[in-house]
């Protein structure tokens, strides 16, 4: 008698007699997910009846209590004309009677008239729901996407299956790149960290994975269970996780430690490639912050570049590293910004929230913290422009940073910009911490000169009457006064350092100094200068010294930054001291050249080898009335060579200055 076909999705095959003198399945079912249709089909006489049955019962099983709001799946039908015939039903769905079918493991045949199918299995799984968790220091939180987890000891992974048996196998998982013979990735996989298992059977089990090693990075969890008795393969969701790590130096750096943004380097097209050399720099220092240091910060500007970066890869990676040392080592961080990085909202909060754990703090000064002008109505009261950073303790020695560059894209990528990690320079260190707490008090200030808050500190401070401004009391004169002022730091063997701040009193430590008697130039040594402007009074008093540089023999080389505009404002050089210039350095390139975007203030000389650098620029409010630190360096031949080869950098990028630079200053 001809045979009929019986199929069910997944692969299996039923066979029935056409006459329904036989019926014969063929293979079993395997792996069906509870919640999912199931088809039966095949062939039968045309006309004739095909019921599906579970074990002994028809389904659904009859009930006089059934409610009649639960639709039931057919589960007989006719056959077509043609001899065929389909049954769909779903699997584990409760009937009318409260029972379900297609449930777990069960046998299954058909009938035709009176004769039926041999009985086969098929396996109905239930789905199991899983969520993840994290519990760092005692508190358990659901693992969010795209949540920030640091890298460190006590991290524990746990997981709630929505059902279990005793015993069930549960396994964190991590997605991992895939790579062929020669190390090229070539896809993902899921790859198994860690496996725990149930310890009892029922609803909402709990396993616990403990302690999980977290590499850094940006990875993709989840926990997944195995098919187990009636229970199928669940898995939980996959929140991509990024686990922050701090790294620093493998030792701690000896002496000074310079870096350079060097832009020049690449094309205008390259800019993606451009060093990340001051970021890096800046990131393995703070990095190296000691448990309990205290960190000390102030900034003109601070710009998170993770409002307009995806991914961020500049400012948000040294903001992260002040988070994770605070968080992870109770690091102190305080910080006084001028009111330009207040006014981001974004960047701010998190400043705040990084300064509250430890009883540090986050403070603002509207223009300069060491002036009385701003809060006497007065103005051009001068900003904070100091970028400047201390570490009580870091890889067990105190760290000072001075640098030329705000926290922003652009000028740590873009611009021409230096910094200097001053390593295990006590003098300097306790110079500059104590500054930056006198800024800090000088922040929290309610009104003019209150509170005596100006005399604290490594520094007596009296009130300038010229400026309204806060100044260290000037105890001598000529260059014993610049010396005095500057208070000596430290160094190995012949090399010195030394620290002076502005507002300043009267004297200047870089154009005094090279003004005095120490600097004789009797072998023709050469003077460079790589900055951003000059103006102003100051600007003069740059022309000047050039002009007595040159008449001790001195080789003098000036490059500075073409105008930069901002807003309705140019920064640059105006014409009275671009003209200086002209007249002492002439109009060629041979003394004199501007180049683009140079933020560097520094300033070099061969004789004795020194290096001034900082924030400040050659005008009157860099000198009178800002918040600023000049660093000087001398018989230090190493960093001079470094900063040197900065300096030829510039200078070789740069072009003659030509009419373009005093046009442009005519509209100061």
């Amino acid at each position: 008698m001809r045979a009929a076909v019986l199929a069910l999705l997944g692969g299996l095959l039923v066979a029935a007699p056409a006459s329904a003198v036989t019926v014969t399945i063929t293979s079993n079912l395997t792996k069906v997910r509870e919640g999912s249709p199931v088809t039966f089909s095949g062939k039968a006489p045309a006309g004739s009846t095909v019921q599906l049955y579970q074990g002994a019962h028809k389904i659904p099983t009859p009930s006089t209590t059934a409610s009649t709001k639960v639709p039931l799946p057919e589960a007989a039908t006719k056959a077509t004309s043609g001899g065929t015939w389909k049954i769909t039903i779903v699997s584990a769905k409760r009937g009318a009677d409260g029972k379900k079918y297609v449930d777990g493991f069960r046998n299954y045949r058909v009938r035709v008239g009176s004769t039926q199918s041999a009985a086969r299995q098929v396996n109905s799984y239930r789905p199991v729901s899983v969520s993840l968790s994290k519990t760092i220091s005692g508190k358990k939180t659901a693992v969010a996407t795209n949540e920030e987890i640091y890298s460190r000891s006590g991290i524990t992974f746990s997981a709630v299956l929505s059902y279990g048996v005793k015993g069930n196998r549960a396994y964190l998982q991590r997605r991992v790149p895939t790579r062929n013979s020669t190390g090229k990735i070539t896809g993902t996989r899921w790859a198994t960290v860690k496996t725990a298992t149930t310890g009892s059977t029922g609803a909402n089990r709990t396993v616990s994975f403990g302690s999980v090693s977290t590499p850094p990075g940006r990875w993709q969890y989840r926990v997944s269970t195995k098919l187990v008795g009636l229970y199928a393969i669940g898995y939980s969701t996959t929140p991509a996780v990024h686990v922050v790590s701090c790294t620093t130096y493998p030792s701690r750096p000896a002496g000074i430690q310079p870096a350079f943004s060097n832009p020049g380097a690449y094309s205008t097209a390259d800019r993606t490639k451009r060093s990340k050399a001051l970021r890096d720099q800046l990131v393995k220092t703070i990095c190296a912050a000691d448990t309990g240091a205290e960190l000390k910060l102030a900034m003109w500007h601070i710009d998170d570049d993770a409002l307009y970066k995806n991914p961020p890869e500049v400012v948000n990676p040294i903001l992260r590293a002040l988070d994770y040392v605070s968080a992870t080592r109770k690091v102190k961080v305080s910080m006084v910004v001028n009111d330009s990085t207040g006014k981001q909202a974004y960047t701010t909060e998190w400043l705040k929230q990084i300064a509250a754990r430890n009883g540090g703090g986050y403070y603002e000064c509207k223009e300069a913290c060491m002036s009385d002008r701003g809060l006497s109505g007065q103005n051009n009261a001068g900003d904070n422009h100091q970028k400047l950073l201390t570490i009580s303790k870091a890889k067990g020695a105190p760290v000072t940073v001075i640098s030329t560059s705000n926290w922003s894209y652009w000028q740590l990528r873009d611009y021409w910009n230096s910094s200097s990690v001053l390593w295990n320079d006590a003098n300097v260190y306790a110079r500059s911490s104590a500054r930056l707490s006198q800024m800090i008090q000088a922040a929290e200030r309610t009104s003019a000169g209150n509170g005596g808050w100006a005399t604290s500190g490594a520094d007596g401070l009296v009130k300038s009457a010229a400026d309204n401004t806060w100044v260290p009391a000037d105890v001598s004169s000529g260059d014993d006064m610049v010396s005095a002022k500057e208070r000596k730091g430290s160094g190995s063997g012949a090399a010195r350092t030394a620290v002076s701040f502005s507002p300043s009193g009267g004297y200047d430590p870089i154009l005094d100094r090279l003004k005095g008697s120490s600097y004789t130039c009797d072998k023709g040594e050469a003077v460079r200068f790589a900055v951003l402007l000059g103006t102003g009074d100051i600007g003069t008093k740059w022309v000047d010294t050039i002009k007595e540089l040159k008449a001790k023999g001195c080789k003098v080389y000036v490059v500075m930054s073409r105008p930069i505009p901002s807003g309705s404002h140019v920064f640059g050089t105006d014409k009275a001291t671009f003209d200086g210039l002209t007249d002492q350095l002439g109009g060629s390139t041979t003394y004199l050249r501007c180049g683009q975007y140079i933020h560097t203030k520094n300033i070099l000389s061969d004789e004795k080898s020194s290096v001034w650098t900082g924030p400040r620029n050659l005008d009157y409010s860099g000198f009178r009335l800002s918040d600023e630190t000049t660093l000087r360096v001398w018989n230090d031949p190493t960093l001079y060579n470094k900063y040197k080869t900065d300096w030829i950098n510039i200078w070789k990028k740069s072009s003659s200055c030509g009419s373009t630079h005093a046009a442009f200053m005519k509209l100061r």
